[in-house]
């Protein structure tokens, strides 16, 4: 073996004349193979019209002039003349023009990362990561895609209590927050300055169920909707002197609640009065009406039996009263003079049934 096994370095020969230049040449190959840095990978094929004194550049395929045959080696400008050296697996190179650092791999340069990163403390991409953000990409955007079907990107965290999210910052200040933010319903949150935050958001792990902590706002300049809510309540009598204790075989109503309006839904079937006495209401409505006179909603009788008002009584009405949680009941009789009043125990039978229904504004 007359050459080094790596570099193809020549071998001093025993009486050999002229030492000096097989010694030189070994110095070029070093000089030319070890701490590589070329000008480029990827300029044209011919090699350049006036290349500097020492100029280096990884040969691309299909090369001619000059480079003709030399694809992928590391071609050396010196003395004048072209000189290549093949690359073996293992070769670190420095490339110029794409700031990169490359490996042989035995076949041809890849980048010198390879194809795994495991274990790495962190990584930043054209910035500096810490131990905290331990990946920081500084640039224009990041994509994440397929690699043949789908793609998902998965954020953990260790128990209910912690956060999982996505936070965007103006000026490295938050402003909004969508995730798993203390528990594991997913929360979407505002900010106007970073420290105060308004939970705009939430729904619901258990059933997907929506709820708006802040409220709703519809439409450009739309009213601030805070309040949505659908249940049930129990209609009663009661009297103003006695109370009383009715018996009833049905006393149920519903409610819709939007923002402050009230729609409300009952029906009332009662077996005995329970002693009551006085001016009578439907108390229990699930909101106390908002005060003042303007705020007097109407109620509508869709159907009522034993409610005697007189021999001309022509129909049952009642009204919601400002700043109570009842409806007032009342009727009309001597129709042609359109008195009415407000209705007692005397005008309520021991059985009786008032279908109703009515809207107004919440306190």
């Amino acid at each position: 073996m007359d050459r080094t096994h790596f570099l193809g370095l020549p071998y001093l020969q025993a009486a050999q004349a002229q030492k000096h230049v097989t010694h030189n040449e070994a110095l070029r190959l070093i000089d030319a193979c070890v701490q590589v840095a070329v000008e480029s990978r990827s300029g044209p094929a011919a090699p350049p019209p006036a290349p500097q004194e020492g100029e280096r550049h990884i040969v691309p395929v299909a090369a001619s002039g000059a480079w003709a045959g030399e694809d992928g080696a590391v071609a050396s400008f010196l003395d004048g003349a072209w000189q290549f050296v093949q690359p073996v697996a293992g070769w670190l190179v420095w490339v110029r023009d794409e700031e990169r650092l490359i490996v042989h791999d035995g076949t041809a340069f890849v980048p010198a990362h390879g194809l795994r990163l495991d274990g790495l403390e962190h990584l930043g991409i054209n910035a500096t990561a810490d131990t905290t953000n331990r990946l920081t990409v500084a640039g224009g955007g990041s994509l994440f895609t397929h690699d043949g079907a789908g793609h998902r990107t998965t954020i953990n965290k260790a128990a209910e209590a912690d956060t999982a999210s996505v936070l965007f910052q103006t000026g490295y200040s938050g402003r909004a927050e969508i995730g798993l933010t203390g528990d594991d319903d997913l929360h979407v949150k505002t900010s106007a300055d970073g420290a105060t935050w308004h939970e705009a958001l939430v729904l619901s792990r258990e059933d997907g169920a929506a709820r708006l902590p802040e409220g709703l706002r519809l439409g450009a300049a739309g009213s601030l909707l805070q309040h949505y809510e659908e249940g049930v309540w129990t209609p009663e009598l009661v009297g103003a002197n006695v109370a009383g204790t009715p018996t009833y075989s049905a006393n149920a109503g519903t409610f819709v609640r939007i923002g402050a309006l009230v729609f409300v839904t009952a029906r009332l079937a009662w077996s005995s009065l329970g002693d009551l006495s006085g001016t009578a209401v439907i108390a229990g409505l699930p909101y106390p009406c908002r005060s003042g006179i303007v705020n007097r909603a109407p109620m509508t009788t869709a159907w009522y039996n034993s409610v005697s008002m007189g021999a001309d009584t022509t129909m049952l009405g009642g009204f919601v009263e400002p700043g109570e949680s009842h409806i007032r009941l009342w009727g009309a009789y001597q129709a042609y003079e359109g008195t009415n009043m407000f209705l007692t125990e005397a005008h309520l039978t021991e059985t009786g049934e008032i279908y109703l229904g009515c809207s107004y504004i919440a306190g």
